[in-house]
């Protein structure tokens, strides 16, 4: 009782040095702001904690987030999206790769992240090798060898590819998409080098990916009549299968969206057999009460732009939409 009385009145530290000590504060700087101690921070008044200073990122780099403690103190993270993360190096990013090992992750998707590294990309499709879909946008970089490692690690579950920055790659690792993935459902290649991806190679993707259902490249002018040939083949056959029940009415291949297509192909009998099997404007009010044909719904990239992307088939100058026609099922 003694020692608590004596406690009670011992006064505590007077009120009037607060200010002194507030205005010793402030004429600090962002560093040894940093090191004090959080009681002379709490000081501050809060307008003054609002307008302290911030020290400000590398010019052209964000500030590194904590990415590691989010893969260790989640182990069932199941999606990864990250926009416009620009840190000076990806050693953030790397570092959550390796311990992402739970086996839980499903999806990842890097948007305009230009400092992610090919090694931290490769480091990803190894330890999660169940990824269903990976989204790699805008200005982040890809290389043959990250995307190889993707589609040879990850090729018996991935069903969602988005590449977005495509200058680069080749039919070194174009190959591993269709040797690897046969799950693949949705396939997206934008900024294509024709000089780079040939022909054979893309065709190899329609014929081995059997689950495909949407396809998109930006740059078709290296598409000829080999490929669509295939690709009428292929429509044909899976219309058949469904029409006599040997198969469901959402599968097969049922959207393509192509850019730069060469004016004979736009002319030419396959692009007219397609056009005749296409989704017509009865099917259209159909399919907005079907959701198994909504083909944007799984990439974010296209989210924003659904609404303006066709149900039905439009050929405008050389680029090409093509919705297969919905094939009611028969009793």
């Amino acid at each position: 009782m003694m020692a608590r009385q004596q406690q009670q009145q011992q006064p505590s530290q007077p009120q009037l040095q607060q200010p002194q000590k507030q205005q010793q504060l402030n004429g600090l700087p962002q560093q040894q702001l940093n090191a004090l101690p959080q009681q002379q921070l709490n000081a501050l008044p809060r307008q003054q904690l609002n307008v302290l200073p911030q020290q400000p990122p590398l010019p052209g780099h964000t500030h590194v987030l904590p990415l590691a403690h989010f893969a260790h103190n989640c182990p069932k993270l199941k999606s990864i999206r990250l926009v416009s993360y620009l840190p000076k190096t990806d050693d953030s990013v790397y570092e959550m790769a390796k311990y992402l090992k739970s086996g839980c992750l499903e999806s990842i998707t890097f948007i305009n992240c230009s400092t992610i590294q090919s090694s931290t990309l490769c480091k990803l499709a190894m330890m999660n090798p169940q990824l269903k879909s990976v989204e790699i946008m805008g200005t982040t970089p890809i290389s043959d060898s990250s995307l190889a490692t993707i589609a040879d690690r990850c090729g018996q579950s991935l069903e969602y590819l988005s590449i977005g920055n495509a200058c680069q790659l080749t039919d070194k690792s174009i190959r591993y998409i269709p040797a690897r993935c046969k799950k693949l459902l949705q396939l997206c290649i934008f900024n294509n080098n024709i000089e780079k991806i040939s022909q054979n190679t893309l065709t190899s993707i329609v014929h081995h990916c059997t689950r495909l259902q949407m396809m998109s490249i930006s740059d078709s002018r290296t598409l000829g009549s080999v490929f669509f040939d295939v690709v009428v083949q292929r429509v044909n056959n899976e219309i058949e299968k469904i029409n006599t029940n040997q198969a469901d009415g959402a599968s097969g291949l049922q959207t393509l969206c192509l850019g730069g297509v060469k004016r004979e192909i736009v002319t030419s009998k396959y692009v007219k057999y397609l056009v005749d099997c296409s989704a017509s404007k009865h099917d259209l009010d159909q399919n907005e009460q079907e959701q198994d044909l909504d083909m944007s719904d799984q990439l974010t990239h296209l989210n924003k732009t659904s609404k303006f992307t066709p149900k039905s088939t439009v050929i405008r100058g050389n680029t090409i939409w093509w919705q297969r026609r919905r094939i009611p099922k028969r009793t």
